[in-house]
């Protein structure tokens, strides 16, 4: 007698479509356009005369030939206030209940190297939510058990809490607002992180997560995991600065050194980590470390106005991303080294010049977060 097929269960057959259409989908993307939707590929302005000293430098520098032939920069070739290369509208991607994420694939070394990705998470969990218990049988709230190798990772709770454990420590363990995880993969480590949910009340969860190359000769080291925070007797510097008019400045020193402050942690490569939360009409200026030519900043809420008012006028490259590089619109100049970003901006700066100055222009609070690092061209 013939045995009758068994049945697959209603909810493993949905399972099986939604996946198949989502490979399906992205299989037609990658063959019409050859890229990922998160692909951010800015694109360099026209040069000027004025970089032609700055030129020269790199052919110099790329003929490994003494720093003493780098030819001296007048006031002409040399910008003391970076310019922008870029500014690119990334998408707020919805992926589990009540939330989304921003993930952009810094994936072009030349301009983002060190840092490799930047994801800004933001999630809300209602434990009334009736679709809930039918998104986590096919998508779990976290990230579960997964592996890292060679690289660095560094979490940073805005809101809520994550629940981590690794193959160092089984035990799960919250770390929530304001805390940082510095995770240095080494060889290779296995953790997962899962969103900090309750039965009895909405869990509102916000966090950045980067991700930053190592040099080759540190990738074979140990892994490790620190955490810092008030809560772990390492807290993080704040520094608080006036504009003439009293507007306040407040940055937070994730990595790095501002103003003769950085946290109780040294990191394998001088980075600076920063977040700005910056009142209406408040300025930053930073100055950089002279090894640190890479430079990127994200604006999480409000409007910003960065560069020099009295420097050139000069293209300033606009790119906006949608669901996928299908949907790209043409590049938006505008003829002035100012260059405005708002709420979900990644600008892009060039790597000419020793400072970083932006403006709050407003009419709330402005939330960016900055990073530089030097490029380690592996």
């Amino acid at each position: 007698m013939r045995k009758r097929a068994r049945r697959r269960p209603p909810l493993e057959c949905w399972k099986i479509c939604i996946f198949s259409a989502c490979f399906i989908l992205q299989r037609v993307e990658m063959l019409v356009h050859r890229s990922g939707p998160f692909r951010v590929r800015p694109v360099r302005p026209p040069r000027l005369k004025a970089h032609a000293p700055c030129m020269e430098a790199d052919r110099v520098v790329s003929d490994r030939r003494s720093f003493d032939a780098l030819p001296a920069m007048n006031d002409e070739g040399y910008r003391s206030v970076r310019r922008i290369e870029s500014v690119n509208k990334i998408p707020f991607w919805p992926t589990w209940a009540g939330g989304g994420i921003r993930a952009m694939l810094l994936n072009n070394r030349d301009e983002w190297d060190p840092f490799l990705l930047l994801a800004h998470h933001k999630h809300s969990f209602s434990p009334w939510d009736p679709l809930r218990r039918i998104q986590k049988s096919i998508m779990p709230e976290g990230f579960p058990m997964h592996a890292h190798g060679g690289i660095e990772t560094v979490t940073y709770m805005i809101e809520g809490g994550f629940l981590h454990c690794d193959s160092h420590d089984a035990t799960p363990s919250a770390y929530r607002k304001g805390s940082v995880q510095w995770m240095e993969a080494g060889t290779g480590i296995l953790h997962q992180e899962m969103f900090e949910t309750f039965s009895n009340r909405n869990a509102d969860i916000e966090l950045y997560q980067l991700w930053i190359n190592t040099p080759t000769d540190m990738k074979m080291r140990s892994s490790s995991v620190t955490m810092l925070g008030d809560e772990y007797g390492r807290p993080l510097p704040v520094v608080r600065r006036e504009s003439g008019d009293g507007r306040v400045c407040r940055t937070e020193v994730i990595a790095g050194i501002v103003d003769g402050q950085s946290p109780d942690f040294r990191t394998n490569l001088p980075v600076t980590i920063l977040r700005c939360t910056m009142q209406p009409g408040a300025d930053f200026e930073h100055t950089l470390p002279s090894a640190e030519d890479t430079a990127v900043l994200y604006v999480r809420r409000g409007t910003i106005l960065l560069g020099r008012a009295d420097a050139d006028k000069r293209p300033t490259r606009r790119f906006t991303y949608g669901w996928t590089d299908l949907f790209n619109q043409e590049p938006k100049e505008r003829m002035s080294e100012d260059a405005t970003a708002s709420e979900g901006d990644l600008v892009v700066l060039e790597r000419d010049g020793t400072k970083v100055r932006f403006t709050n222009t407003g009419p709330g609070e402005a939330d960016v977060l900055f990073l530089s690092g030097p490029p380690l061209r592996e």
